[in-house]
């Protein structure tokens, strides 16, 4: 993990090499900060970068 921390910032797509019907993966590589609510809540903040104090992208995700 150490060697992907150079990176900033990536998205891109890996072909599906198998017959699985899924199709291809897509991945996202970034910074994030993860803000938990409570123990049926969590928020992943994709930061910016260039050192605006705004996120690019929110995550939220919740337990119903």
């Amino acid at each position: 993990m150490q060697v992907l921390h150079a990176v900033s910032m990536g998205a891109g797509v890996l072909p599906n090499e198998t017959e699985l019907p899924d199709g291809d993966l897509m991945y996202m590589r970034a910074q994030f900060e993860r803000v938990v609510g409570s123990r049926d809540s969590e928020t992943y903040y994709m930061m910016n970068p260039d050192g605006n104090n705004g996120p690019e992208l929110s995550v939220f995700f919740v337990r119903i």
